[in-house]
């Protein structure tokens, strides 16, 4: 099953912000949530969303809408900081 990798727009600008390099690396990563989302991140339990490790330095956060087929990037943001503002959404 091929799901659909959507961005919140937070995401998307954070990901302009990186330099290019950093950038087709997140990208390429990224993509990879299309296939099998389920064994590309971790949990974070006991909630409902996965962590991706994309570089040394970088997380992100998503959601899997198994019926929709469909996984949405919540946050991404450098690892010092991602679960406070993971936290701020919940």
């Amino acid at each position: 099953m091929t799901y659909k990798v959507f961005l919140h727009p937070d995401v998307h600008a954070f990901i302009q912000s990186l330099d290019e390099k950093s950038q087709r690396i997140v990208k390429n990563k990224l993509r990879t949530l299309r296939e099998e989302p389920y064994k590309k991140g971790k949990k974070l339990a006991p909630t409902r969303f996965f962590r991706l490790r994309l570089t040394d330095n970088l997380r992100a956060i998503y959601e899997i809408v198994e019926k929709e087929e469909k996984v949405i990037v919540l946050v991404v943001d450098y690892r010092r900081n991602i679960y406070d503002d993971f936290r701020r959404l919940l």
